[in-house]
């Protein structure tokens, strides 16, 4: 078999090129597919419609085409419906001969006509799987139109492709059980990526405990308690600070709820950084001492797979978490991080009182291992020779 004769195409509902945790998984696969002499082409969607690159062009060697997400609410809704058939449109206009589909994603309105394509033009498809929510993470809850769709997705469609890559033990499991080729593939970094050569930095503030927060809460992390925790180890008299990344005032307050009060109380101890551009995350990760990271003991949880906890290793920077999904693979009590024992701030303040008493060598010693960590278990070149075996099943 020649592999250099054959094509993956890696399809769904992703922002390409523009960097958010689908962007990055799949570029991670790609390469990974790269190195065992595949091509690969993207289609994804289209966020910046004012980017004439957004459509097409070329990203790292890799070739995209998006479809436009076009701005009204109708639109976006017939995007939701129709993307499939929109892609295998684009497979059709831009006469994309391939060998391989990887879809990325977990829809069924999605997969249903990729099925039938594939089918009918004799093309092996796998499904790249990153999470299977809970009701109470989608609006509407169980009763929602999303709900029953990705349910219907993972539980009778999927069954149907060719492989599956799953992102977290839980979802390799589930699928094995049904006699699917299956392989664990957590989310990924690229070592030699530019963003990830940044100059030795300096802390946010050499006279305090430096937490870390990045992304957006959502209904996923438990952010509140996070922020109470920190706010019985400023009582107890202590220097912290929690640096968010992402979130924004108002938001935290909609968190917080009744207890809102809390930021006012709290004052210079949280500090607000905003959004940054996905290439400035690495350096401001570096200067933080822990990131932190807290979510209840869930199914969306345990199926998924956080991509801050990868970023925060790849970026030298010690995690402080509980144990969900995978992570207690990975973090080493004591070494590159503490383990809460459970998502409560009692436990949550127990772990930040053991961060407090380190002193700067052993903070040193943490980042260190915190990197050794993930360049050998998130690294994409660690993954190739496993990822061969498994598509060389499929084909």
């Amino acid at each position: 078999m020649n592999k250099k004769k054959k094509t993956v195409a890696i399809v769904g509902r992703f922002n390409f090129p523009f960097g958010d945790a689908a962007s990055t998984r799949v570029i991670g696969i790609g390469k990974i597919l790269k190195s065992i002499g595949y091509d690969v082409v993207y289609i994804g969607k289209c966020m910046r419609t004012d980017d004439p690159n957004c459509l097409s062009g070329n990203y790292q060697d890799f070739r995209y085409f998006n479809i436009p997400n076009k701005p009204s609410l109708v639109n976006r809704a017939k995007q939701v419906m129709f993307s499939g058939k929109m892609t295998i449109a684009i497979l059709k206009e831009k006469a994309i001969a391939c060998d391989i589909i990887i879809y990325y994603g977990n829809s069924a309105t999605y997969l249903q006509p990729l099925l039938k394509y594939v089918k009918k033009n004799n093309i092996k498809l796998i499904t790249d799987i990153v999470e299977w929510y809970d009701p109470v993470q989608i609006n509407g809850g169980k009763w929602s139109p999303m709900f029953w769709d990705m349910n219907f997705a993972i539980q009778k469609l999927i069954p149907k492709c060719d492989g599956v890559i799953a992102i977290s033990s839980f979802l390799q499991k589930y699928f094995i059980e049904k006699g699917m080729t299956t392989i664990r593939i957590p989310q990924l970094f690229d070592l030699d990526d530019e963003k990830w050569k940044f100059d030795q930095v300096s802390s946010f503030d050499q006279k305090s405990l430096n937490l870390l927060y990045a992304g957006v809460p959502a209904k996923k992390d438990s952010i509140d308690i996070i922020i109470k925790s920190v706010k019985k180890i400023v009582d107890q008299g202590h220097s912290i600070k929690l640096h968010l990344f992402g979130p924004s005032p108002e938001q935290i307050q909609d968190v917080l709820g009744e207890e809102r009060e809390l930021l006012k109380e709290l004052g210079q101890t949280i500090v607000f950084h905003g959004r940054i551009n996905q290439n400035e995350i690495p350096e401001n990760l570096a200067k933080a001492d822990f990131s932190v990271l807290i979510r209840p003991n869930m199914r969306y949880a345990n199926a998924g797979f956080p991509t801050k906890f990868v970023e925060s290793l790849a970026a030298g920077l010690p995690v402080i978490a509980n144990l969900t999904s995978d992570i207690g693979l990975y973090l080493h009590e004591n070494t590159n991080g503490f383990i809460v024992t459970d998502n409560t701030i009692e436990a949550l303040v127990k772990a930040l009182t053991k961060a407090i008493n380190l002193d700067h060598t052993l903070k040193s010693k943490f980042k260190a291992a915190a990197q050794r960590e993930a360049e050998k278990s998130f690294y994409y070149k660690k993954h190739i020779d496993n990822f061969d075996a498994f598509i060389s099943k499929i084909i």
